[in-house]
This record gives structure tokens, C-alpha cells and sequence, in this order.
């Protein structure tokens, strides 16, 4: 629900300015589901922390995404 709510402030945000930039808005997606992963690993216990090669794959996927 947190990264929804934050992605739909962040499309608000670009739609209340001038112009869009695809590459602009695919580094506005990295950093949140980077700000995410912050958030959920600090919930985890620490034998389920998440694998460093596992986040490059969801930021390089959530920025050849967007």
C-alpha cells in the first residue's frame, strides 16, 4: 500500500509540471522501490535480510520498466 500511495503522489507530482522525461521517471521509480526495500528490510529479521543481487534485479527491472 506505501509503495502504491508513493508512486501515485510521485505521477501527481509529474503531471502537475511541465513536462514528463521517461528517464526522469524511471529514477523517481528506482528511488522509491529503493526507499521500500530500506523499509521492509528494517522489519526483517535478520536471517531473512534480502540478497544484494536480488535488489540490483528489482531496481534494474523497475527501471527498464518505467
Amino acid at each position: 500500500m506505501l509503495f502504491y500511495s508513493m508512486t501515485i503522489q510521485k505521477v501527481q507530482s509529474f503531471i502537475g509540471g511541465d513536462e514528463i522525461h521517461p528517464g526522469e521517471y524511471a529514477n523517481f521509480m528506482v528511488e522509491i522501490v529503493e526507499n521500500l526495500i530500506v523499509k521492509a528490510s528494517r522489519q526483517l529479521p535478520s536471517e531473512m535480510k534480502f540478497e544484494h543481487h536480488k535488489i540490483k534485479e528489482w531496481k534494474n527491472y523497475t527501471f527498464h520498466y518505467f
